[in-house]
């Protein structure tokens, strides 16, 4: 028939097409421009060397190699020698000595030798020193406070590093998204292309989609360049070598920090009245498990101390006891009666009268440095249930915007599916599509934005009520939310 001989004119761009598998052999390195203006294929086989990453193993990984709570570690070390120090004062005390003795008066000599040598050994040991005793309690107080203030730097540590590793992973996956975006519109440059040549559009259809490709590839190249930044980030957060590249984990809705919030706790962000009786038990919680709290609680306690001792060292006298040996082991002129050693021991009680107004000072030092910390220690009571009740609001927004986005990008790709079809067809022209495309980007991107979100103002409450649930067994995860619970249901009855 006269069908069978029918002309068909067929326009083809040449296209750039790597395999992933085969770069990864022959150890090709692809540039930014090759990833843009290239499609590639298997592009995980490129990432076959890298390490595995989830959100559980960067914060083991941050635990032990952030360099910052490795100085914090350190710091509890220099704490527990400063303990170790004070406490040395409190056993006995051993020496020995020597010494040459002339005594320029002829009387003198008539009774003790003018000139002699001995050799001594002293034994001393505290009864009882206040000043001794109170350092010595009061260094263990503030090695108690490094302990916590290590903590609380911990838990930075973890937020800092969790936050950066999901911005990592949200960025990877905008990357993913914009290539995606960049593809579908090199297809509709090939469309335009046909619509001009069968006589549907004009050239500046293809102009339009020319200049809208190029800005995308842009788009593209500064999410790559953003998403190696937030690596060297990463890394340097994790004590890692900066250069060092991971494949990490896309998070879901299976993830740790999504199961504990949205399926362990989120009863409590379904009405209000539940969120108010779940803001208040975190409250409670966060306060009791807040280790910025209890440094300062910590540093109050040794300047209490302190202040104790200052107080009494007005009255209280210190004691201790002290034995001698003394060996004259050469004496001129030699006396026999007078013997080569003897001994000597001695209980001494000693109390100052007048130190000039030291004491006082002292005294008055430790008081203004007690009501200073009590009043640091109501900030950071005010600031630990600021954090936990703004981090809850922001999750009682964020958890149902994760429904909300992705309703919205199911509806607005569906939307510029039927407008390219249509577009295809000569039905709506250029500004249409453009602008249907435009929104199911922006959409897709929104609904990513909101899951991760969610998983960042999730790590934002772990870190006010100072529970990770990536940092803990089920068994203790359980507990934690066996003990909330509990709270919100005694806090019903009442």
């Amino acid at each position: 028939s006269s069908t069978d001989k029918l002309p068909v004119l067929l326009i083809s761009d040449s296209k750039l097409v790597i395999n992933g598998k085969t770069a990864a052999k022959i150890g090709f390195a692809l540039t930014f421009e090759v990833r843009v203006l290239g499609t590639l294929l298997h592009p995980e086989a490129l990432e076959a060397q890298a390490d595995s990453l989830t959100l559980r193993t960067v914060m083991a990984i941050a635990d032990s190699g952030n360099i910052s709570l490795l100085i914090s570690n350190q710091e509890v070390q220099t704490a527990e020698r400063f303990r170790q120090i004070d406490r040395s004062s409190l056993y006995p005390q051993l020496g020995v000595g020597g010494e040459y003795i002339n005594v320029e008066n002829p009387l003198v000599g008539t009774v003790f030798p003018q000139r002699w040598a001995r050799a001594n050994i002293s034994l001393s040991q505290m009864i009882f020193d206040d000043q001794f005793i109170s350092d010595f309690r009061s260094t263990g107080r503030e090695y108690e406070a490094a302990m916590f203030k290590n903590q609380s730097e911990r838990l930075d540590v973890y937020v800092s590093a969790g936050s950066a590793y999901l911005g990592y992973v949200q960025t990877r996956l905008f990357y993913e998204i914009a290539l995606e975006n960049l593809r579908l519109t090199e297809g509709n440059l090939d469309i335009s292309k046909m619509r001009v040549e069968v006589g549907h559009a004009g050239r500046d259809e293809v102009y339009r989609w020319t200049a809208e490709l190029n800005q995308q590839r842009t788009g593209v190249m500064d999410v790559e360049s953003l998403m190696e930044t937030q690596r060297i980030e990463l890394n340097r957060l994790l004590g890692a070598p900066l250069q060092k590249r991971w494949r990490p984990e896309p998070m879901d809705e299976d993830s740790e920090t999504f199961e504990l919030l949205r399926e362990k706790f989120g009863f409590a962000l379904e009405s209000q009245a539940n969120f108010d009786r779940f803001t208040e038990v975190a409250v409670d919680i966060a306060l009791e498990n807040s280790p910025e709290r209890m440094f300062l609680v910590k540093n109050i306690e040794a300047e209490s101390i302190q202040l104790g001792y200052n107080k009494r060292s007005f009255i209280v006298p210190k004691v201790f006891f002290n034995f001698g040996y003394n060996y004259n082991f050469w004496q001129s002129p030699d006396e026999p009666q007078l013997g080569e050693d003897f001994f000597d021991m001695r209980i001494v009680a000693e109390l100052p009268i007048f130190q000039g107004t030291r004491r006082v000072y002292d005294m008055k030092l430790s008081q203004s440095l007690i009501i200073e910390l009590e009043r640091r220690l109501l900030l950071a009571n005010q600031f630990v249930e600021q954090r936990t009740r703004s981090s809850l609001r922001q999750l009682q927004a964020s958890l149902p915007n994760i429904e909300y986005s992705r309703i919205a990008a199911e509806n607005a790709r569906k939307n510029f599916d039927v407008v390219r079809d249509q577009y295809a067809n000569g039905i709506v022209n250029i500004t249409d599509l453009i602008s249907a495309q435009a929104a199911s980007f922006t959409a897709e991107q929104d609904a990513l934005v909101s899951f991760y979100t969610f998983l960042i103002d999730s790590i934002d409450f772990q870190r006010a009520v100072a529970f990770f649930s990536e940092t803990r067994s089920q068994n203790e995860i359980d507990q934690f939310v066996e003990d909330i619970r509990q709270r919100i249901l005694a806090s019903e009855t009442q």
